[in-house]
């Protein structure tokens, strides 16, 4: 195996440190935001005092003075900036770790499910030829779009100082992964039959893959809650070289991705490439004015009278929140997906 030569070493860590960089450009935003009072005008001047990357200065001054709170009608340097910011996502959530092995399309795109493959076959000589055929069956890509909410005072990020960025960074990134993989989690196991687990990973994880690994193009992603990823930890021990960490990586040649959108002994396995999606982007919103109810079964509806319930304003606390939309479509093959219950490996103890 031939090893990188020191210019193509050099190249590689630049493009890798180019990349990081980047996936901060939305935090410099939030943080501006939240700094400016949610206000768009002063955030582009305070991004400038904090020298904010070019990219993040343009966005915010993009943004029409007192006409806009969000971000769907900015520039395509916004597009950009939130694509770094998910593309680092891709080995820590479940929808970016999916997303980045499915089968992308365009938006609005029609598409069809092959049910019924072409098969080749070999003829001897002076031999009939066979007939195969190819069946279609057409499936929409479902629409999703999930909702991450971080409340945020401008003297908090004050006093967290340059470290101010990473918390921003860190507490946006936790929302998008939590409430995308909670939503689509949901979406591809819904209406599956449950394998049953055991108490020994690698038999349950040799059900799992018999179950979605069907084909020599399949990419197989597995999901297991923490207590999971620690039992796998502790089985990898035999295993060599060692790419699992606490936060996933490859266990036995398998991605592996952690995650708290599952429950104890529960286990996912997905064919990536048995997934059509259509990546919709980022967008984000801010709020000074609003009351919210921290609640995570919330007792408002948008179709039913107001409920009477404790609420914080966000301009009596000083606070702005931060709204950012993750939009995306897909539809899976029906034996891309397979989920398992009852696998004690992956229970707290």
């Amino acid at each position: 195996m031939n090893k990188p030569t020191p210019m193509q070493a050099a190249v590689s860590v630049a493009e890798r440190f180019a990349e990081h960089q980047a996936s901060f450009e939305l935090a410099h935003i939030c943080r501006c935001l939240v700094l400016a009072g949610g206000r768009w005008d002063d955030a582009a001047r305070i991004g400038e005092q904090l020298q904010a990357p070019d990219r993040a200065l343009r966005i915010l001054k993009s943004a029409v003075p007192g006409a806009t709170t969000d971000t769907s009608g900015l520039s395509g340097d916004f597009r950009a900036s939130s694509s770094a910011f998910l593309s680092a996502l891709k080995n820590i959530g479940v929808v970016e770790t999916v997303l980045s092995q499915a089968r992308l399309v365009p938006p609005q795109t029609f598409v069809s499910a092959t049910t019924l493959a072409i098969v080749g076959n070999e003829v001897g000589e002076a031999k009939g030829k066979f007939l195969s055929r190819l069946e279609l069956t057409p499936a929409s890509l479902e629409k999703q779009k999930a909702v991450a909410l971080v409340v945020m005072t401008a003297d908090a990020l004050r006093e967290a100082g340059p470290a101010g960025l990473n918390f921003v960074n860190a507490e946006l990134r936790n929302a998008v992964i939590a409430a995308a993989d909670q939503i689509f989690l949901d979406a591809v196991t819904t209406g599956l039959t449950p394998l049953v687990g055991s108490a020994t990973p690698s038999a349950d994880i040799k059900l799992l893959l018999d179950a979605t690994n069907l084909a020599s193009g399949s990419r197989i992603v597995l999901v297991v809650p923490p207590p999971g990823i620690n039992s796998l930890l502790m089985t990898q021990a035999s295993l060599s070289p060692a790419n699992l960490t606490t936060n996933g990586g490859e266990f036995a040649g398998i991605r592996t991705v952690v995650t708290d959108a599952l429950p104890g002994g529960t286990v996912v396995a997905i064919d990536a490439s048995g997934v059509v999606a259509a990546d919709e982007g980022l967008t984000l919103d801010t709020a000074r004015h609003a009351s919210l109810q921290f609640d995570d079964a919330t007792s408002q509806a948008s179709d039913s009278p107001p409920v009477p319930t404790t609420t914080v304003n966000l301009w009596q606390t000083n606070s702005v929140g931060l709204r950012a939309e993750r939009h995306f479509r897909f539809t899976a093959r029906d034996t891309a997906v397979a989920i398992m219950t009852g696998a004690t490996w992956a229970t707290a103890a």
